[in-house]
Parts: structure tokens; C-alpha cells; sequence
């Protein structure tokens, strides 16, 4: 078994003169990147940006229950990596304010998400031992 993260990161661009396409989709990589170092790390992630793309195939879905479901997926998560840099959407905030509403541990680099799934592993050896 391995613990799930949910991977806090903007996608929405900032406000301002930069070129939104071009922030998206840098933020979009940037999250893929991320996700796969969390897999190697022994993660099973939720990423919204890796799940966001499915549901513009039915462009009458409402973007709302794209953000509730994101929400939910909270409640299953056993930590929160937040990779906002120096800007978080609004999304991102409300997504972090769920996660401390439970309690949930917010990793804020690779080094925390190492810690914690060195700890997340012992833990889980002792109970299975």
C-alpha cells in the first residue's frame, strides 16, 4: 500500500501582462514533473491538473463539480504537497484550507515528501509486523 498525496499546484495564470497560455501550460508541466517524482517516491497521487483535461471532453460539464470532486478527493488523501511557488490560485487556497481543516500534513518540497514517506513506510511495517 502506498499513502495517496494530493498535489496542491496552480494551473489558473496569474492576473498581469504575462502570456496565460504560456503560464498554464508551464504550470501544467511543472505539475507533471512533480508528479512523477512523487511517484518514484512511492506516492499514489491525485493531481488535478493530470485529471482536469478529462472532463473538457463534455464541454457542458460544469467546471463547479470539476472543483468539488478535487474537494472530495481531499478527504482520502494522507498528506498534501503544495507547490504554489509564489502564487496560489484560489482553487489551490481553498483546497489547502480543506486539507488543514483535517489535519492533514502540507509538504512543501521533495525533502519533506521524503521524510514523510520514510515515516509513512516504518509506520506501516510496524502495523503490518
Amino acid at each position: 500500500m502506498r499513502p495517496l498525496i494530493f498535489i496542491c499546484a496552480p494551473l489558473t495564470p496569474r492576473d498581469g501582462d504575462r502570456n496565460a497560455a504560456e503560464e498554464y501550460l508551464a504550470n501544467c508541466r511543472e505539475t507533471f514533473l512533480i508528479s512523477t517524482d512523487l511517484i518514484k517516491l512511492g506516492f499514489t497521487i491525485y493531481c488535478p491538473a493530470t485529471d482536469f483535461p478529462f472532463f473538457w471532453v463534455d464541454r457542458s460539464f460544469p467546471v463547479e463539480l470539476v472543483y468539488q470532486q478535487d474537494l472530495g478527493m481531499i478527504d482520502h488523501a494522507d498528506a498534501v504537497y503544495e507547490y504554489g511557488r509564489t502564487y496560489l490560485s484560489p482553487n489551490c487556497k481553498a483546497e489547502l484550507d480543506r486539507a488543514k481543516a483535517r489535519g492533514l500534513e502540507i509538504l512543501y518540497s521533495l525533502g519533506d515528501a521524503k521524510r514523510f514517506i520514510e515515516q509513512w513506510k516504518e509506520e506501516w511495517d510496524d502495523d503490518a509486523g
